[in-house]
């Protein structure tokens, strides 16, 4: 694993509620991808059992962060990643204050801007009924 794919890791391990979300997301959309296939009920079944290993899920945060928005808007919690005027990226959530930070690659703000979304959906979780 590279350091992005560990950071992503460490991510997925010290958010379990928000990991357990986004395994469901990722596990509805494999699973729904079936659909106008003819894929057996068993292979589905099996498939929801083993879900995606989180080295795996972190190799995919990784290499394609964007790929957690939608995750992130079904749960209302909402990224907006734009380009400054000085040609370098930032983001905010939910509509608050920009953020301070500012990137040169927008994958860079991206990566930074889902890890920021990871802790409010923890967050989130743990005050849901």
């Amino acid at each position: 694993m590279n350091e992005i794919e560990l950071k992503m890791l460490d991510l997925l391990n010290t958010h379990p509620r928000a990991y357990s979300i986004i395994m469901e997301f990722f596990t509805r959309m494999m699973i729904d991808s079936f659909v106008n296939k003819s894929v057996p009920e068993e292979f589905k079944e099996e498939m929801k059992k083993l879900g995606l290993s989180k080295d795996r899920m972190a190799m995919i945060i990784g290499g394609a962060p964007r790929c957690l928005f939608d995750v992130f808007d079904e749960n209302e919690i909402y990224i907006e990643i734009y380009r400054t005027q000085g040609e370098s990226f930032t983001f905010n959530i939910d509509g608050l204050v920009e953020h301070p930070n500012h990137y040169q690659k927008r994958k860079d703000c991206e990566l930074d801007a889902i890890i920021e979304s990871f802790k409010l959906l923890e967050i989130k979780q743990v005050s849901l009924p």
